[in-house]
C-alpha cells in the first residue's frame, strides 16, 4: 500500500499534495515576512498524518479537528488515492458531513482528480462505514497482518508525537494484549499464543480479586474451624425451621377459607343486583301506566248540547273559562308527560331520574 495523492473540493483552501515513490518528508517552512517570528512547530505536518487516516476510514471522536471545529469543515470532501498494488490504484472519498458514507473508484493511472466523477462512475459508491471498511480491507489485501485489517500498521505508520516515546506501543494501547500479540505476528512468532497468555493472566487476575474478596469477609472464621462450623450449624438450624413451617401450613384451610369469602360475596351482589332489577322493572311499569292514563275525555260540544236540553246557557264567560281550563290542563299534562318519558329512559337505562316530578303541584298533574 503507497500513498499516492490527497486532495479535495476545496482546492482553493486545501492544494493536492502528490506523494512521491519513495521517502516523502514534510517540511515546516514559514515564508510570510511578518510571520518569521512565529513557532514552526504548528503548520499542520501532523494535521496531515490525521488527515490522511481520516481518509484511511478513522472512526468518528468529538475531539476530531474537522469535527471539533465542523462549521469550518462541514463543506468538504477529501480523495485519498492509494496504488494497492503495482499499476492499481483506488480513490477513497470521504466528506466531513456525510462522514459515513463512503465511495471507491478503482483506475489504472496516477494522479487523477475525482472530484467532479458523476455517480455512476463510481467503482462502489455512499457504501456504509464497517462495510467499507471490510471492503477496503479486502481490496488492500494486506495477509501479513492476518487476523488483523490495514487499520494496525496504518495506526503505526500514521503516529502522532505522542506514539514515539516507545518504539512498539502506541499512546492509544493501554493494554498489553491490544499491541503485544501484533508486534509478535510482524517479529515472526505465534500471536495466538501470545493472545492467549494475556486471556489467561486477564482471567487469573479476576479469580485472584474474587479469592481476596471471599477472604476479606471471611476475616475471623478462617482462623477458628469451630467458629466457621457453628455458623453453619445455626444456618442450618434455621433452614429447618422454616422447612418445618412449610411443611405445617395448611393449604386446603386457606382455600376453603377463601372459597366462603368469593362465594357469600358472590351472593350478595347477586342479592343487590335482583333487587336493583325488580324496582327498575316495577318503576318502568308505573310509568308506563302513568303514561297512558293522563287523558283529557271531557267533550265540550256533548256538554254544551246537555246543558241546551237541560234549559241552561253554557255560551259566554262561562265556556271561554272552561277552555282556558282544558288548554292550561293539557300543558300541564304535556309537561309532565315529558318528565315522565324522561324519567322511562332513564330507568331503562339504569340511570337515576334527576328530576323530580314531586315539585309539579298535585292540583295540576289530575286529569279530568
Amino acid at each position: 500500500m503507497i500513498l499516492s495523492r490527497i486532495y479535495s473540493n476545496q482546492s482553493n483552501y486545501f492544494e493536492p499534495i502528490e506523494f512521491n515513490t519513495g521517502l516523502n518528508i514534510i517540511i515546516g517552512e514559514i515564508r510570510l515576512p511578518e510571520n518569521k517570528k512565529k513557532d514552526t512547530h504548528n503548520l499542520g505536518k501532523s494535521t496531515l498524518a490525521l488527515l490522511i487516516d481520516f481518509c484511511l476510514l478513522r472512526g468518528q471522536s468529538k475531539e476530531f479537528f474537522l469535527f471539533k471545529h465542523f462549521d469550518i469543515f462541514k463543506d468538504f470532501i477529501f480523495f485519498l488515492e492509494i496504488e494497492y498494488k503495482k499499476n492499481s490504484f483506488i480513490t477513497i472519498k470521504r466528506g466531513v458531513d456525510n462522514n459515513s458514507k463512503i465511495s471507491f473508484v478503482e483506475h489504472k493511472e496516477k494522479y487523477l482528480d475525482f472530484t467532479n466523477l458523476p455517480d455512476e462512475d463510481w467503482t462502489h459508491l455512499n457504501i456504509p462505514f464497517e462495510k467499507a471498511t471490510q471492503m477496503l480491507d479486502g481490496i488492500l489485501d494486506l495477509e501479513v497482518v492476518s487476523p488483523w485489517d490495514y487499520r494496525k500498521p496504518s495506526n503505526y505508520a500514521l503516529r502522532s508525537q505522542d506514539d514515539y516515546g516507545d518504539v512498539f506501543q502506541l499512546s492509544k494501547y493501554v493494554h498489553h494484549i491490544d499491541w503485544k500479540p501484533y508486534v509478535a505476528k510482524l517479529l515472526g512468532l505465534d500471536s495466538q499464543l501470545v493472545k492467549k497468555q494475556y486471556e489467561l493472566k486477564k482471567d487469573y487476575d479476576k479469580v485472584k480479586n474474587e479469592r481476596d474478596k471471599l477472604k476479606t469477609q471471611l476475616i475471623g472464621f478462617t482462623d477458628s474451624l469451630d467458629k466457621l462450623e457453628g455458623l453453619i450449624l445455626i444456618k442450618n438450624q434455621e433452614a429447618d425451621l422454616i422447612q418445618q413451617q412449610l411443611n405445617n401450613f395448611n393449604f386446603e384451610a386457606e382455600d376453603s377459607k377463601i372459597n366462603k369469602e368469593l362465594v357469600e360475596k358472590l351472593d350478595g351482589q347477586i342479592s343487590q343486583l335482583n333487587n336493583d332489577k325488580y324496582y327498575i322493572s316495577t318503576t318502568i311499569e308505573n310509568l308506563k301506566t302513568s303514561l297512558e292514563k293522563h287523558s283529557i275525555i271531557f267533550n265540550l260540544n256533548e256538554a254544551q248540547s246537555i246543558f241546551q236540553e237541560a234549559g241552561i246557557l253554557f255560551d259566554g264567560q262561562i265556556k271561554k273559562t272552561y277552555n282556558e281550563l282544558i288548554d292550561f290542563n293539557k300543558d300541564i299534562t304535556n309537561e309532565r308527560t315529558k318528565y315522565l318519558s324522561e324519567e322511562a329512559d332513564s330507568t331503562h337505562k339504569g340511570i337515576p331520574f334527576t328530576k323530580s316530578i314531586a315539585s309539579i303541584p298535585v292540583s295540576f298533574l289530575k286529569a279530568s
